[in-house]
């Protein structure tokens, strides 16, 4: 059997527009919202503030459950949630200042 790996991304929207990541580790222009896998033990909520402040620096708190996703692959099949996120009040980095709408 075929592990199936929980995970979530975040959809943090300011100012009319929402934050995506460009990943690094991709040759070609790739963004993408951020999260990630959870850990043992780890609520939906829980990751996504962990996940979003790992990749940004930002702290956010989810709100509300948005979508659900699946993604497979032939050794395992990850299955996830988007939650809208929002600002904590605390900003610790210029995210939203270098976006650029996509």
């Amino acid at each position: 059997m075929k592990p199936v790996i929980p995970a979530v991304k975040a959809v943090i929207v300011h100012d009319g527009m929402f934050l995506a990541l460009k990943r690094t580790e991709q040759t070609d222009e790739v963004y993408d919202l951020p999260g990630g896998k959870m850990n043992y033990g780890e609520t939906h909520g829980e990751c996504l503030f962990r996940e979003v402040y790992e990749e940004t620096s930002l702290e956010v708190q989810p709100f509300i459950l948005y979508d659900t996703w699946e993604f497979f692959h032939e050794e395992y099949q990850m299955t996830g949630v988007f939650l809208f996120g929002r600002n904590a009040g605390k900003r610790r980095n210029q995210a939203f200042k270098r976006a650029r709408g996509l």
